[in-house]
């Protein structure tokens, strides 16, 4: 099994899957942990505090996750953290740090590589660094370095090839020198050495960790200092900020602002361990830099406190050209379209969506960068605003037709590729890592199961024969796709097995499955269900899904609700009106849990934001208040927060890297709200 089959098996309570885990990796973990401590019984405490994090964390963790880049980056901020207790103990740390300076100068060369390999690796690209280890300290071959991270052959060689060079050049500037061809032996040989001292009852003790990390916690087998050390990295993981990699430091990278470039180079340090370990060349392309007084703002807010940001920066790809017309303050508000899909390999949201009236009928695209309090216009509108004439669904404007819309490809679209009349989405968004595309359900104009008579209304304002048009039009599924990468859009042709999009449902990523979970409650039954995506290759799937508990006869949620996932409990849980249902991804189930009366709440995919806070194992909704439901209690609470009050709702998502549920609200379209339900794992 792989480690993410691995992981998957443990999630779902199997103590055999989690000494395997220990198994494969104790030893890479225990010659970081003795590379940076020096010490053996230091090294075994940070050793079980690692790996008392990935009890607790493994549910949880990304499927994209490579396990040994995100172990070596617990092992070595575990091993930091315990260095840094000792020295405040001793009251020794000038006396600790000028005796690490001098064992970094010192002795034989095998002693000053053990002393910066790992400050040296961890300053890599994360993809640079996975290879490298995979390759040379976990042995395996380039095939099966290419397979487990879902590479070509030619691109692991291209990239390890430059991760030795890059780990050489590191070193040089700490005076250790090693030549290209004994890289990858002097690696293996730090790799075996710890392997080959891990103390056997250290990895009996490791294997005797229970599920979630809570038997052995408090059992003799794992020391009280282990204990505490791992308590204290995951509280770190919750509560710091999530800093771009370090390979990029230093990076100048243009950002508009206004239409004026400046220059923002990339904030340094090594990720606290992260859950979603961003591809470089993704992190690489980001026009952002944390502003220091805004990360400030956000570090400091408290349990059920929400706080409102200043007024946001705007940037972006000619963004002059239209602020005055209609980006006054931001993208505005979408009435069609209440959420932000948050983008797990960049850290940033994605937003973009149709009105029903003013002031959008746009092909646009915005990216949230909450750090730095940015809304970037990352693709232009073609054509500006197209303000509907008469029916809602329908675009009767012939001269804007004429300059913006054009046949292409087997269909109806805008001059760039996108959809020219967004409609009733909502909900019908997400966000895929591994494509890195935001997949958006658009019933727009175009193509045949958009508005019939489009294609018809399109040759008449154009003059063109639409026989001829008919002949060569191509079938469309209804999903329009940005690709984060090129900046550009494009429409998903009509696939086998493919839901119809004609009405609003809810579209939501799952990492554990790689997959995008599609959910509408139709009024014709037989175009109702739950559906999976697999982008990547470009296939549907209906889901033969079971009923499972009703409370007033409902078992799924209905059109328009809301739909959340959680990947701590592999479940979905969906609003509509009073009720609340969970999916099961594992069981194929839905099941009615709740009609709650005291929600005071009609939730509705135009009108509310719901999110789930991973942090704290909560989904949050904000509709006639602020509200709190649990998948362990099965219960709704109405929270009466501090701080900023409630605002009207806008578009909205949780931002992980900052533990903040993120509100861009409809009624004061110039700042952010911001909303945390607790800022060490559970509300106080």
């Amino acid at each position: 099994m792989t480690d993410r089959e691995l992981l998957g098996a443990y999630a779902h309570g199997s103590q055999e899957a989690f000494a395997e885990l220990v198994d494969r990796h104790a030893g890479r973990v225990y010659a970081t942990c003795m590379r940076l401590l020096g010490n053996a019984h230091s090294a075994e405490d940070a050793t079980q505090a690692a790996f008392l994090v990935l009890a607790r964390k493994a549910p949880g963790l990304d499927s994209a996750t490579v396990l040994a880049g995100w172990l070596h980056a617990v092992a070595r901020d575990v091993a930091l953290n315990l260095l840094r207790e000792e020295s405040r103990r001793r009251r020794r740390e000038k006396e600790a740090a000028a005796m690490r300076a001098g064992s970094q100068t010192s002795g034989a060369p095998a002693e000053a590589l053990r002393a910066g390999l790992d400050a040296a690796l961890a300053a890599l690209p994360a993809a640079q660094r996975q290879v490298l280890l995979l390759r040379h300290c976990y042995g395996r071959t380039e095939a099966e370095v290419a397979a487990e991270l879902g590479w070509s052959r030619s691109r692991i060689s291209v990239t390890l090839s430059r991760a030795v060079e890059a780990l050489r050049a590191k070193l040089s500037r700490r005076g250790v020198a090693v030549p290209a061809a004994a890289m990858g032996a002097a690696l293996a040989a730090e790799a075996g050495a710890g392997a080959a001292a891990l103390p056997a009852a250290l990895l009996a003790a490791l294997k005797g960790i229970g599920p979630a990390g809570a038997a052995a916690a408090g059992s003799a087998s794992v020391s009280g200092t282990a204990a505490s050390l791992a308590e204290g990295t995951m509280k770190a993981m919750m509560i710091a900020k999530v800093k771009l990699a370090a390979a990029v430091v230093g990076a100048v990278l243009a950002v508009g602002a206004g239409g004026g470039a400046v220059a923002a180079g990339l904030v340094a340090g090594e990720p606290a361990a992260p859950a979603v370990q961003a591809p470089a060349e993704a992190q690489a392309a980001l026009p952002y830099k944390d502003d220091p007084a805004i990360i400030r703002r956000i570090d400091g807010i408290g349990d059920n406190t929400a706080i409102v940001l200043p007024p946001f920066r705007m940037a972006g790809e000619e963004l002059d050209k239209w602020q005055a017309t209609l980006y006054p303050c931001g993208p505005m508000l979408r009435s069609f379209g209440m959420k932000l899909v948050y983008a797990s390999d960049r850290g940033t949201a994605f937003y973009c969506g149709g009105a029903h009236n003013v002031p959008h009928k746009t092909t646009d695209m915005w990216e949230l960068h909450v750090g730095s309090n940015t809304w970037n216009l990352v693709f232009p509108p073609d054509g500006g605003n197209h303000r509907e004439k008469g029916h809602i669904y329908a675009p009767t404007d012939p001269e804007w037709i004429k300059a913006n819309v054009v046949f292409r490809d087997g269909y109806l679209q805008t001059t760039r590729g996108g959809c020219i009349m967004p409609s009733h989405e909502w909900d019908g968004i997400t966000y895929d890592p591994v494509t890195r595309q935001v997949l958006w359900v658009a019933m727009t104009w175009g193509g045949p199961l958009g508005v019939p008579e489009a294609l018809s209304e399109y040759a008449k304002i154009t003059g063109q024969n639409l026989e001829a048009l008919k002949k060569q039009e191509k079938p469309l599924s209804g999903i329009w796709i940005f690709d984060t990468q090129t900046r550009k859009w494009s429409a998903q042709p009509l696939l086998p097995g493919s839901p119809r999009f004609d009405l609003a449902g809810s579209l939501n990523y799952i990492p554990e499955i790689r997959k995008s979970l599609w959910h509408i409650n139709h009024y014709q039954e037989e175009r109702s269900g739950t559906w999976t995506f697999d982008s990547a290759a470009g296939r549907w799937e209906k889901l033969a899904v079971k009923h499972g508990k009703t409370i007033d006869g409902s078992y799924a949620m209905g059109m328009e609700g809301l739909l959340a996932y959680s990947p701590r409990h592999r479940k979905c849980v969906g609003i509509s009106g009073k009720s609340t249902f969970v999916f099961d991804i594992d069981k194929n189930e839905w099941s009615q849990v709740s009609v709650d009366e005291k929600l005071k709440s009609d939730a509705h995919d135009a009108s509310s934001v719901f999110v789930y806070d991973s942090a704290n194992d909560v989904f949050l909704l904000i509709y006639n208040g602020l509200h709190a439901f649990s998948l362990t209690t099965m219960k709704w609470e109405d929270l009466a927060h501090a701080g900023a009050p409630l605002p009207k709702p806008g578009p909205g998502y949780y931002d992980p890297r900052l533990n903040a549920m993120v509100v861009y609200p409809s009624d004061d379209a110039k700042s952010l709200w911001l909303y945390r339900y607790g800022k060490s794992g559970g509300k106080k």
